[in-house]
C-alpha cells in the first residue's frame, strides 16, 4: 500500500506542470479518482480490523481481510501504472476554443 501511495506521489510530483496545466488527457481524473476511492478503501479495511485488537502484538488479519487487501491492492496498481501511460504517452498541447 505504502508503495503505491510513494508511486502516486511520485506520477503527481514528476507531472506536475502537465497537471497544472491541463494537458493531459480526461481519463487521467477518472483513473486518478478510482485511485483515491481505492486507497481511501483499503485505509478504512486496515483501520476497522485493526480496532478490535488491544496491544500491537495481537494484530493479526483474517484471511479474507487479507485476501480482500491484496485485491484492492492490485487493482490500485492497475489504476496507478494506467496513469502513468496517461501521463507519459497521453499528454497534449491543451485545448482553446477559437473565439470568433
Amino acid at each position: 500500500m505504502l508503495g503505491i501511495v510513494g508511486f502516486v506521489l511520485y506520477l503527481i510530483i514528476f507531472y506536475k506542470a502537465l497537471i497544472i496545466e491541463n494537458h493531459i488527457s480526461s481519463g487521467y481524473n477518472t483513473f486518478s479518482n478510482m485511485t483515491m476511492l481505492l486507497i481511501i478503501l483499503q485505509l478504512y479495511l486496515v483501520h476497522n480490523a485493526t480496532m478490535n485488537f488491544k496491544s500491537v502484538e495481537e494484530i493479526k488479519l483474517s484471511k479474507v481481510t487479507t485476501g480482500i487487501l491484496y485485491l484492492i491492492s492490485i487493482l490500485t496498481l492497475g489504476c496507478s501504472l494506467i496513469m502513468y501511460t496517461i501521463l507519459k504517452y497521453f499528454s497534449t498541447d491543451g485545448f482553446r476554443p477559437i473565439v470568433i
